[in-house]
């Protein structure tokens, strides 16, 4: 069952390679297992929450590098968030098809296609989304890594 669901996984990162062209479609695929295997590590860690970000960051980070991809950064957060909606068993195609238009909208509105290093701009997208997602109805969306996942999607769609 384990093999089933790892190929769908698969799917999904061949679909979102395919989705986010270019620069991050290519950081995708080429960095995907090593996030699977990072996060996966980092969820059973003692460290917070934040903590583990920013150790799965720093990794995937010198690994691009290592591999020559560039202007990796919204495409790692993507890739972190990914894997995170994934251990928790979220249903991340279901996310995708309910949330994503929301989020790029929402991305778009506070003209934000860069929210990686902006922690105001970033909140006030966060908080926004939550807003249109509990007016909806649709409150499964806005748990934190959930609603982190849809930021980090809306932004990488606007890169090349």
């Amino acid at each position: 069952m384990a093999s089933f669901f790892a190929v769908i996984f698969f799917g999904l990162i061949r679909f979102f390679a395919s989705i986010f062209k270019g620069r991050t479609g290519a950081v995708v695929e080429a960095l995907q297992p090593l996030a699977e295997k990072i996060v996966g590590e980092l969820m059973d860690s003692d460290l917070s929450g934040p903590e583990r970000r920013t150790k799965a960051e720093e990794t995937l980070k010198l690994a691009a590098i290592e591999a020559g991809l560039k202007e990796a950064d919204h495409a790692i957060g993507l890739l972190i968030e990914l894997e995170v909606t994934k251990a928790k068993g979220d249903p991340l195609e279901q996310v995708l098809d309910e949330g994503l238009e929301a989020a790029r909208q929402v991305v778009k509105s506070i003209n934000a296609s860069d929210l990686s290093g902006d922690a105001e701009r970033r909140a006030a997208a966060l908080a926004k989304l939550t807003a249109d997602f509990l007016a909806a109805g649709k409150n499964w969306l806005c748990t934190t890594h959930t609603l982190n996942l849809l930021i980090e999607a809306a932004v990488s769609s606007f890169k090349i």
